[in-house]
């Protein structure tokens, strides 16, 4: 019973008749209650999680995202919540701690560090899709061992651009177009808002502002 209560608030009841061990129902059950308790045992968040997975259910993650986040609003505490889903950081979180193998690489806002990560890890985890890298002559050319551009940062041109390729896949998307273009070996991907007239193997240029290209060194770490 206690159980049902729960996968009905969290929206995954389709799920219960499934066995889970180790489930921790008490801190859900007093927040149904209106109790607000201080979340020492976070276990449930993660069985939460591990049931949203078992559904495989794309909508059951984005409400059970929605309800901790209006959760966290309403509770006005402090919650930690683990991912390896960088929208959920993105849009769940006030501060973000990235870890790579238990070190922490950088710590801020979600903006903060989609505008400046510290290193190709945060540059690469925080964005979706992921930042494009570019070495050799053409991170050269900024005196850096590698850049970064993100998708959303390209500026397409059928005419002129500082990178020419051959467009592969192309998404539309309706609202975005995302698409995969081959330079000098490297595949990048764009993306632009709405709909754009590209086909698979034309040949068109990317450029971007400068302010959007990130540099790196030989160590991974941002240039500034």
């Amino acid at each position: 019973k206690d159980l049902s209560r729960i996968a009905c608030f969290i929206g995954v009841s389709r799920c219960v008749q499934t066995v889970f061990k180790g489930i921790t129902v008490k801190p859900w059950l007093k927040l149904l209650e209106g109790e607000a308790p201080m979340f020492q045992n976070l276990t449930v968040f993660e069985t939460a999680h591990a049931m949203a997975v078992h559904a495989g259910q794309r909508q059951v993650r984005v409400n059970m995202r929605l309800e901790i986040a209006e959760l966290h609003q309403k509770l006005k505490t402090t919650m930690i919540y683990v991912t390896h889903d960088q929208v959920e950081a993105m849009t769940m979180a006030d501060k973000i701690v990235v870890l790579s193998d238990g070190n922490i690489e950088q710590v801020g806002s979600p903006l903060d560090l989609y505008r400046a990560p510290r290193n190709r890890f945060v540059a690469e985890f925080i964005g979706s899709p992921k930042m494009n890298f570019l070495s050799d002559a053409h991170a050269s050319k900024y005196q850096a061992h590698s850049i970064g551009i993100r998708p959303e940062h390209f500026k397409v041109s059928n005419d002129a651009g500082e990178w020419k390729g051959v467009v592969g896949v192309t998404e539309h998307l309706g609202s975005d177009t995302f698409f995969r273009v081959e330079v000098d070996n490297e595949t990048l991907t764009a993306r632009v808002n709405g709909e754009i007239d590209v086909q698979h193997g034309d040949t068109i240029y990317l450029d971007a502002l400068p302010e959007h290209i990130y540099k790196f060194d030989d160590q991974g770490m941002a240039i500034k």
